[in-house]
């Protein structure tokens, strides 16, 4: 008996070692290229562009922003920067979020002065509280000054997701009821706007057949775009189950949102999204950029986002916490002495253009954190030539957390 624990304390013993070691050798992995990709790089600074510089080589129908993270206040704060940039330079006077097309809705009429609405209220209709930032908030309320003290162009805020349609609904509901139309279905929509009905019972069949004749008979454009998009959600509900299928799905009828406003617009617009979606390459499924290029060619142009080192705020089991990461990217690496800065592939010299067509690390974060995350590369970093991913990058050294409001 006693041998025979003494042979179970060894084994424990060994398990135990072996799992240390491969701790310790994840942890290796982790770090290495960190310290490898730490040093200066003479020739960045020679093509290093400021964000209030032409970011531009031509003109373009759609411009992507990307963002490394959802949870960074620089990546948040880039697309007021950004924005102000292309409206100077080039002629872009609508910009539209990785958000619900009804929210987007709201926005617009906020920015635009059409409606009652105080800020606080606006921010109660969104729904990824990634934008209860100070930086989006910035952004709303220069969006509406501008407009306020514009006398020709004004400016034009739109959302292009479509994963949560209680906006779409709510808005298509103000409007029936604006217009003292079908108050039978105000009833019903209010069911599913207060009681968050999923889209798979069967009480959802009536309001689906209530949206077909709403669709039939109105000519609103915007509540149009609504229902549409509600029909769009119900078929993603579908694929939740399937992730690759729900990503690729999602991602293909954003692209299709994206085309539509940008047609709708008439002009050149700015799109903003995590770099996984606006990007021509993602981790596991072809992403919205990449479809966009397809359709559009050279007309479309992203701009990706990185950072050396972030301090992320992030969904941690169901609340926001800071977490710390590293991109291990030698060219956001470069921000520590150049201070954010721009590079547009295009116009860099032959050394950086060598350099960005060859695979590297980027930092890439989603909205959800675990342990994981400390130990497997894959699940913070990507690794592949920039310019598969980019028409151009902008740089952080130091990332940090969103400013979130309290409201």
């Amino acid at each position: 008996m006693k041998f025979i624990k003494k042979i179970l304390k060894i084994i424990l013993s060994l398990l135990l070692i072996s799992i240390c070691g491969l701790l310790l050798l994840l942890e290796f992995q982790m770090y290495k290229p960190v310290i490898a990709n730490s040093k200066k790089i003479a020739d960045v600074e020679n093509y290093a562009m400021k964000i209030d510089d032409e970011l531009l080589d031509k003109d373009y129908k759609i411009i992507g922003l990307g963002e490394a993270t959802h949870g960074n206040s620089e990546f948040q704060r880039l697309k007021l920067d950004v924005l102000k940039t292309l409206i100077r330079d080039n002629g872009v006077s609508a910009i539209a979020y990785e958000m619900g097309y009804g929210e987007g809705c709201i926005i617009n009429d906020y920015i635009n002065s059409q409606s009652d609405m105080r800020i606080e209220e606006v921010f109660s209709h969104i729904s990824f509280s990634i934008y209860h930032t100070e930086e989006f908030k910035e952004l709303i309320e220069w969006m509406r000054e501008y407009n306020d003290n514009s006398l020709d162009s004004k400016l034009e805020f739109y959302g292009f997701d479509l994963q949560d349609p209680d906006e779409d609904l709510l808005f298509v509901r103000n409007y029936l009821s604006r217009e003292e139309k079908h108050p039978e279905y105000i009833n019903d929509f209010d069911l599913f706007i207060n009681k968050n009905i999923s889209f798979k019972s069967e009480e959802m069949n009536q309001i689906f057949n209530e949206l077909s004749i709403i669709k039939e008979e109105i000519a609103d454009y915007r509540v149009l775009r609504c229902i549409d998009n509600i029909f769009v959600a119900k078929e993603l509900s579908q694929k939740e189950n399937d992730l690759i299928a729900y990503s690729e799905y999602r991602d293909i009828k954003m692209k299709d949102n994206v085309l539509e406003i940008s047609d709708h617009v008439g002009y050149p617009i700015m799109i903003t999204g995590h770099n996984g979606h606006v990007g021509y390459a993602g981790s596991y499924t072809k992403t919205m950029g990449a479809y966009l290029k397809e359709e559009i060619g050279d007309e479309y142009f992203v701009i990706g986002t990185d950072y050396f080192k972030t301090e992320c705020n992030i969904n941690t089991g169901g609340k926001r916490k800071n977490h710390v990461s590293y991109s291990a990217d030698p060219l956001a690496y470069q921000a520590k002495y150049l201070g954010e800065y721009y590079l547009n592939f295009n116009n860099i010299g032959d050394d950086l253009s060598k350099m960005v067509n060859q695979s590297m690390p980027t930092g890439s974060l989603g909205e959800n954190w675990n342990f994981l995350n400390n130990l497997i590369v894959v699940s913070v970093r990507n690794n592949i030539a920039p310019n598969k991913m980019y028409d151009g990058m902008i740089y952080v050294y130091k990332a940090s957390p969103l400013n979130l409001l309290e409201y």
